[in-house]
């Protein structure tokens, strides 16, 4: 489940990922529908072709996994660096998939509150991938170049420089 390696501190902070997610997915999935606003029918259209979109990314990160899939944002000691596939398009397709999901939940909804809800979401999955990078970074030989060719969330975006040293590591390694 966790890397052998991980401390204390790293599977609580791995639980409260955990959970802070599945609470957020269960709130967005669970509020009503508002009355702000109303989707125009080409609109929700688009909607239909996005959402689709969301679940395909999602799907395929869930099945390229493998067995090395897990919520918790440490690798475990059988994990093994995926990098084709959806993961060829972004290093985190899951994330990326649920982000898509609930931006048109959020769109469609006419509800202030669950635009706030799923903004919440896409916020604390950013923030879990690039905790959970810190540690495939130290896991996997090659995530450095991977993550230099390939986009975080985004295709194209967020790919890590590695002329710099990644945010909170020492620059004396």
């Amino acid at each position: 489940m966790f890397a052998t390696s991980t401390t204390a501190p790293e599977r609580a902070r791995s639980w409260a990922y955990v959970i802070a997610q599945l609470a957020l997915l269960i709130l967005l999935a669970t509020l009503p529908g508002g009355d702000t606003w109303s989707v125009p029918p080409s609109a929700s259209a688009l909607g239909d072709v996005a959402r689709l979109a969301g679940l395909v990314l999602l799907a395929a990160g869930l099945v390229s996994l493998g067995r090395s899939l897990s919520p918790f944002p440490a690798p475990s000691q059988l994990a093994v660096l995926k990098t084709r596939g959806a993961y060829a398009l972004v290093r985190h397709p899951i994330y990326s998939g649920l982000i898509l999901l609930a931006a048109v939940w959020a769109a469609t909804s006419g509800s202030l509150f669950t635009v706030t809800v799923a903004s919440a979401l896409a916020l604390l999955l950013d923030h879990k991938a690039r905790w959970e990078e810190q540690r495939l970074l130290r896991h996997f030989d090659g995530y450095a170049d991977y993550a230099a060719r390939v986009g975080r969330l985004v295709p194209l975006i967020g790919r890590l420089d590695l002329d710099s040293p990644p945010a909170g590591a020492s620059a004396d390694r």
